[in-house]
């Protein structure tokens, strides 16, 4: 197994995730030897550089979803997006709409039920109905740059695909074709179109997009499957549900954590400041009190370690509230003792994703809604169901990865790169 497409977008820091790939495909394309690695890249999202340009001359039929951050699937906007994304990357062999749902969340509200009453399913229908004309147009337009030569092949990327099909933002999958084969024939005089890859969310605890309709999911990663297309999945062990979130991996407790927490402690216990003649005491005081703040919070920290259900919970907690807090303090402290605040917040993290992976453990061991599905009887499913009885030999991220990479419906598993050591961890479970 071999790392065969990469996956990438502008809106993944403002361009330069897509800069930093450029390098990397100019590198792979100048060897030979090396097999071909496909380029995916997407469009959609108006923020960033982008959301400057769009303040100083809006792009067409762009929805907000905040203040920072609109979206549209226009021609005009893709075609401005593809030129930008092949200067940074060179080439591009798959492009995909992103989220195309943005649209559905920006006229539908989500507590909107379609089958709670005829009016609600009439709001829902003439929202889709909308949306689907918007990618009509804009799947003419990507036939026509297969047709230039500029892509290669193109598709969708919905997080809404791993919804029920009764949630009002949900995207319908089983129009895409029949809008793909039109806007060929209107390109290319045919119906063989280029329309070629689904991506969605897909793990342990998010299955509705990979389960069939008749065992009581939405039925995507079948339909696309039997369809003959690409199903890539995305967040294999990032899950998201109304439970909470959870990180589907786990390590062992770090061994230094309890030494880099007492270190910190003891150094922020001052001893002699008094005897420091080049400090008054108004600075003395402050020191003591500062340092006795960041003592307690440590502390506080230490006692909280399994109060976050997940690291996605804790980085963002410690970006909006325990960074803001300790900036103000670490600027009156000495080089060593702000060292050992880093070193100890590295131990940290690793200790919060140990105690959280084992969180995660225990909750899929608990989580079963095929339990209450009355089609489970019906069909067998054992297929789209991981076998939990074996967890206990393996580590929770090997066991998500191999449940994927084994789906009969799946093409492509998506991981993070962001160590060469889990690249190539994930390429030997790829390989046994």
């Amino acid at each position: 197994g071999l790392v065969s497409l990469i996956d990438t977008s502008p809106n993944y820091g403002d361009n330069e995730s897509e800069k930093l790939v450029g390098s990397v495909v100019t590198e792979l394309d100048h060897d030979k030897e090396h097999p071909h690695v496909r380029i995916c890249s997407k469009f959609g999202f108006i923020e960033g550089s982008s959301l400057k340009l769009h303040e100083e001359t809006p792009f067409p039929d762009a929805s907000k979803f905040t203040e920072t951050c609109f979206h549209s699937i226009h021609p005009e906007f893709m075609r401005h997006q593809l030129e930008g994304s092949l200067g940074r990357l060179g080439r591009i062999d798959l492009y995909l709409l992103h989220n195309p749902e943005h649209f559905l969340m920006s006229e539908i509200h989500p507590g909107t039920d379609p089958l709670a009453s005829e009016e609600s399913n009439r709001l829902v229908q003439i929202a889709r109905s909308r949306l689907l004309e918007r990618i009509k147009a804009t799947f003419v337009s990507l036939e026509e740059e297969v047709k230039k030569g500029k892509i290669g092949s193109y598709g969708i990327s919905s997080n809404s695909f791993s919804f029920p099909s009764t949630h009002p933002h949900f995207v319908p999958y089983d129009s895409l074709l029949d809008l793909a084969k039109s806007a060929s024939e209107k390109v290319h005089n045919t119906p063989k179109h280029s329309f070629k890859s689904i991506q969605m969310p897909g793990n342990l605890f998010e299955r509705e997009g990979l389960t069939p309709i008749s065992a009581g999911g939405n039925g995507c990663a079948e339909w696309a499957h039997k369809c003959g297309l690409e199903v890539i999945i995305n967040r294999p062990l990032s899950a998201f549900t109304e439970q909470g979130t959870w990180r589907l991996a786990e390590l062992d407790f770090p061994t230094e954590y309890s030494l880099a927490r007492e270190n910190l402690i003891e150094r922020l216990s001052p001893i002699g400041l008094e005897q420091e003649s080049s400090l008054s005491k108004e600075e003395i005081q402050e020191i003591k009190e500062a340092c006795a703040w960041m003592k307690q919070l440590i502390q506080d920290l230490d006692g909280q370690i399994a109060a976050f259900s997940s690291i996605l919970h804790y980085h963002h907690d410690f970006n909006t509230k325990i960074i803001p807090m300790i900036l103000g303090k670490l600027e009156g402290m000495d080089e060593d003792t702000s060292n050992m605040v880093y070193s100890f917040f590295a131990q940290y993290e690793l200790a919060v994703r140990s105690v959280t992976g084992q969180l995660a453990r225990n909750a899929l061991l608990e989580y079963s809604p095929e339990n209450s599905n009355p089609l489970v009887s019906q069909a067998d499913f054992s297929l789209y169901i991981p076998p939990v009885e074996t967890l206990q030999n393996e580590k929770l991220q090997d066991f998500a990865l191999k449940w994927l990479l084994n789906h009969p419906y799946v093409s492509t598993v998506l991981v993070g790169m962001n160590s060469k050591q889990h690249v190539d961890h994930v390429l030997n479970l790829v390989n046994q």
